[in-house]
């Protein structure tokens, strides 16, 4: 996912760091729920097989490590 973030959409998405890491972050997470997830017979998102704060929390695990991944690579791309 990082090699996805740094080569392909870093240098299209317009924002600064942060925002760039939050757009990434949508990426994998619909990927996940709208492709994988029910190939795998869990249903959208995971409704079949997580609670609601299974599927909030990686939701949320998933945007924290995406923003992070926006803020450093900016930080040290130089």
């Amino acid at each position: 996912m990082v090699a996805l973030y740094v080569y392909i959409l870093e240098p299209w998405l317009p924002y600064k760091g942060c925002q760039k890491g939050s757009v990434f972050s949508l990426v994998p997470w619909l990927i996940n729920a709208f492709i994988v997830l029910p190939l795998l017979g869990q249903g959208i998102a995971g409704l079949q097989a997580l609670p609601l704060s299974g599927i909030i929390y990686f939701f949320i695990a998933n945007w924290l490590f995406a923003i992070v991944l926006g803020i450093l690579y900016e930080r040290f791309k130089k």
